[in-house]
């Protein structure tokens, strides 16, 4: 694990369950917040509560995925 990545409050390969409270600018994502650290959420609805698998971890943000 990298120094940075253990400042973070997720992990990749991590699941969650979050509820989706915004939509990305593109409008294709979902967009949720740990301790308000963005997760966005592959094809998620605002409004939706769902659990998700962390694939891509960024400094800024993270990838997931519906599971």
């Amino acid at each position: 694990m990298k120094a940075r990545e253990s400042n973070l409050p997720v992990r990749v390969g991590e699941v969650y369950e979050l509820e989706i409270t915004e939509v990305s600018k593109s409008g294709l994502d979902g967009v949720a917040r740990v301790h308000g650290f963005v997760i966005f959420v592959k094809k998620g609805k605002m409004g939706q509560k769902v659990r998700v698998r962390i694939i891509t971890l960024g400094s800024t943000h993270a990838v997931s995925e519906i599971i």
